[in-house]
């Protein structure tokens, strides 16, 4: 097998987001968020083509901006599920057999670069594996009853996974199929790959590769996107 193939799951319902509009579609310095995204993974090199998985509310939006803006590597938009991991197992099914490596990134993450891409695929043509993360700055609690501490986690040894996460194909395709089976559902693509005692090589990441989730989140991209590119 050969080939490096992007799943961009975008078919979140934004419920933090607070409003109605689906927030990859909402204005960041211009332009649509899911476009910063694709922005990333157009100018990266080893990525030959992108799937893109979105709401069936947003598909005729998206499919007018990914032919507005170009986008020449997206090969498949198709529809997500109620869930993410739904999403990106739909993904995957829609990728040519003969993809090797699959780079898993948010729609919603548009700050990544691509030499973030560049150094996450390299870890995991190592290891099988890698994801970017970055460390942990606070002090970290875990809750019993919700209400009290019962612990305090060694700060050293927490990061806090981004994507974009980056797998040999074959080993991802065990993961999901194994995860649908047992009826586990994880927080993130690595989690199913971990329970299988698969090694996952961690990348560290920027702190401004951010998530847009809730409206403030939008403010925040767009001065480290003025901070990145300085006007004249």
């Amino acid at each position: 097998m050969t080939g490096t193939s992007a799943l961009i799951p975008a078919a979140g319902q934004g419920k933090r987001f607070g409003n109605t509009d689906s927030k990859i579609l909402a204005p960041l310095c211009g332009q649509p968020v899911i476009c910063h995204t694709l922005r990333a993974f157009d100018e990266c090199e080893s990525v030959d083509s992108i799937v893109l998985v979105v709401n069936p509310h947003d598909r005729d939006a998206v499919e007018a901006l990914v032919s507005r803006h170009h986008c020449q590597k997206v090969t498949a938009i198709i529809d997500g599920g109620a869930e993410r991991q739904e999403s990106v197992w739909a993904g995957l099914k829609a990728m040519p057999q003969t993809v090797q490596w699959v780079v898993i990134h948010d729609g919603a993450r548009p700050l990544v670069t691509p030499g973030l891409i560049e150094a996450v695929l390299e870890a995991a043509e190592d290891w099988g594996a890698a994801i970017a993360a970055v460390p942990e700055t606070d002090t970290v609690k875990r809750i019993a009853e919700g209400r009290f501490v019962s612990e305090t986690l060694p700060r050293k040894s927490l990061m806090r996974a981004q994507t974009p996460q980056v797998f040999d194909r074959e080993i991802l395709l065990e993961a999901f199929e194994k995860a649908r089976t047992e009826g586990y559902v994880g927080t993130d693509d690595a989690s199913l790959v971990e329970r299988m005692d698969r090694p996952v090589a961690v990348v560290e990441g920027p702190p401004d590769n951010i998530k847009v989730t809730r409206p403030e989140d939008l403010w925040i991209a767009e001065m480290l996107l003025q901070r990145r590119w300085p006007g004249p």
